[in-house]
């Protein structure tokens, strides 16, 4: 029987990028694509999992080996021949409405990340044991999340799911006010269409939830929450740190709508798709380690001023023949 955490997590991490290997091997761009084009949201699956997976101890034996390996294999050969796989359960997809051009984008991206994610449990469970679930609530969190915000863009595209759409215009507003003021794009807003000034020419750009960044801001939320949870933070703390956290990534998501409009100005169309693929993630990752970090430092002090507080005070003795003996300083 091993043991070795080291080992146990370099298995674990080897299994899991086996299928996204195969992916790659077959189709380069899967792993540079868009979030809803492409299999590149899952390696920050790989980047929790090697985080987290520190932190718990490993149960390796030959037949447990053997069998994380056959799953790992068995989702490989699944992403390699990817989507011709993948086809039957791409085509199910219309039995509950999706529209056919998006079959093949966050139908089959959800369908991918749910097949991930049973890797990921399958694993777990078979080297880690259901015990210790608790230690990877940020592998778990996104994974699950990420899968959720893709099966509601295929089932909702553009602007059809209200209650996300919703907050568009007025994340729209706020980036239009952020340059109008500083002049750095001339343009005019209404809803959640940008009317760009492109060097004489009009450019219109829509903006619906995903292209907002309110799916990062429900992933993003959904983290954090795992975060505070996972280091024991509840009470007035977890409120405080969540509303900062989203009032962070709200102003994350304007700043990418500044960014998307500047792009569309300055820049010419035919590469726009590329930069609106990726921007969201360069914003979302470090502002997502910043939070960590910040509240890291933020409750590392108050630990130490509590612990410091707590000290009791020195003891001084009197003289002999005073009332009291002892007395605090």
């Amino acid at each position: 029987m091993l043991s070795d955490k080291r080992l146990g997590l370099a298995l674990l991490v080897s299994f899991l990028v086996l299928p996204l290997a195969a992916a790659f091997a077959s189709n380069p761009d899967s792993l540079s694509a868009g979030w809803n084009e492409g299999k590149g949201s899952l390696l920050l699956v790989l980047v929790f999992v090697a985080i987290e997976g520190l932190d718990v101890t490993y149960h390796l034996n030959r037949k447990r080996l053997a069998f994380a390996l056959a799953c790992s294999v068995f989702l490989s050969l699944v992403f390699f021949y990817d989507p011709s796989s993948l086809r039957g359960l791409t085509q199910l997809g219309t039995n509950l409405g999706v529209a056919p051009t998006l079959l093949n984008y966050s139908w089959h991206e959800f369908i991918v990340t749910v097949l991930y994610l049973l890797l990921v449990l399958v694993l777990l469970a078979d080297l880690v044991g259901f015990g210790q679930f608790r230690a990877f609530l940020f592998t778990l969190t996104y994974t699950v999340l990420t899968a959720v915000v893709l099966l509601l863009d295929a089932i909702f595209p553009y602007d059809e799911l209200g209650p996300l759409q919703s907050v568009v215009p007025l994340l729209v507003s706020a980036a239009t006010w952020i340059m109008k003021t500083t002049g750095l794009v001339s343009l005019t807003s209404s809803g959640n269409t940008m009317l760009i000034n492109a060097g004489g020419t009009v450019k219109a750009l829509v903006v619906y939830w995903p292209s907002a960044g309110v799916h990062s801001f429900l992933i993003f939320t959904g983290i954090a929450v795992a975060f505070l949870l996972k280091q024991r933070i509840g009470g007035i703390r977890l409120i405080i740190y969540t509303a900062l956290g989203a009032l962070g990534t709200i102003s994350v998501n304007v700043i990418r709508i500044v960014l998307l409009a500047y792009y569309t100005a300055y820049y010419p169309a035919q590469n726009f798709q590329s930069f609106h693929d990726v921007i969201g993630e360069i914003l979302f990752l470090p502002w997502l380690v910043a939070f960590m970090i910040i509240i890291h430092y933020t409750e590392r002090r108050l630990n130490r001023s509590k612990k410091r507080s707590a000290v009791p005070a020195p003891v001084t003795q009197l003289p002999a023949g005073s009332k009291n003996t002892l007395i605090g300083s």
